[in-house]
């Protein structure tokens, strides 16, 4: 089964339930109950303003992506609290212009805690943001890389105001 929402608006989730993949092509996924547990085996999209927002709930997830073009920007995932992991986190674009990155998009951790294996920010030609204020993120094994795009004027912003930021590779 597939979890796909489109267009605005909100929708709250409270179960348990596995996903082969979640999308998010505008509006907001909210799973906001302490007990549930959310598994995405597949990718996870956020397009068109999609949002993803956990609130208390406990999600497993495969792979998080942010497209490369104009779809994902203001596009977020927000973390408040309960617990993120996930295996891949691309952020290929969430908006901002040559006078710098839109600091208020892309991915949020505000709570909660958050385990990845890798993050790759700004993946093309545009910025990517990361903003840590709270909570805490580690990041695995993978690449934890926050420009790999093609433009010197953009690239990947890491903001830690507040939370707990650990890399366990070794490079």
């Amino acid at each position: 089964i597939n979890l796909q929402k489109d267009g605005g608006g909100s929708v709250n989730f409270t179960g348990s339930s596995t996903f082969s993949s979640v999308v998010a092509n505008g509006g907001t996924l909210d799973f906001n109950n302490a007990t549930s547990t959310i598994i995405a085996t597949g990718p996870s999209t956020l397009t068109n303003g999609g949002n993803l927002v956990v609130d208390g709930a406990n999600l497993d997830f495969q792979d998080i992506t942010l497209p490369d073009s104009t779809r994902a920007d203001a596009c977020h995932l927000v973390v408040n609290s309960g617990t993120l992991t996930f295996n891949n986190y691309r952020g290929g674009r969430n908006g901002g212009s040559n006078a710098g990155p839109d600091l208020t998009r892309g991915f949020q951790i505000n709570g909660g805690v958050v385990s990845g294996n890798q993050i790759l920010l700004s993946t093309s030609n545009s910025w990517s943001t990361l903003n840590l204020t709270g909570g805490s993120l580690t990041v695995g094994n993978g690449s934890f890389i926050l420009a790999t795009g093609n433009n010197a004027s953009r690239g990947g912003a890491l903001v830690q105001s507040g939370g707990s930021l650990s890399y366990t590779a070794s490079d």
